[in-house]
């Protein structure tokens, strides 16, 4: 935890950072600061940052600990929200025929979008490109 708020500090950031949840190798951390948006950033980028930073730091003490770090809930909201548009644009599919391409995502969400259309029925999801951040075109299932 203080890791995580010498980081808040060195950003020029105050914050307060309390643990969450504690199971089995992971330990969920909450930044509380009115610089919340900031902390977050742009689509999770700085929450994102922060975190492979206290899982690098983490590894050098428990290589196999994980360290979830959110603020105001983004992680939760942000899960919902992929959810949602990926059931959305898979109806658009089915109606439309026509396959669609995603916004570049982390293998994380890339995870959670092919977790919750598996079961959907009448499209299959693929995901394309190259790197960390791949695509997910949703298409119309074959028979």
């Amino acid at each position: 935890m203080l890791f995580v708020a010498t980081i808040l500090e060195k950003m020029g950031y105050q914050g307060k950072v309390s643990i969450s949840f504690r199971k089995t190798r992971k330990l969920g951390l909450n930044i509380e600061s009115d610089n919340s948006s900031i902390i977050i950033g742009r689509k999770g980028k700085n929450l994102d940052a922060i975190q492979l930073l206290a899982n690098v730091f983490a590894g050098q003490i428990d290589p196999d600990l994980k360290v979830i770090i959110d603020s105001e809930n983004y992680r939760m909201r942000h899960e919902e929200q992929l959810i949602r548009m990926a059931f959305k644009t898979a109806e658009q599919v089915k109606k439309s025929g026509r396959s669609r391409l995603l916004e570049p995502m982390n293998p994380y969400e890339r995870r959670l979008v092919h977790t919750a259309l598996n079961d959907f029925g009448g499209v299959e999801t693929k995901s394309e490109g190259e790197g960390l951040y791949k695509q997910i075109r949703i298409t119309n299932q074959r028979h």
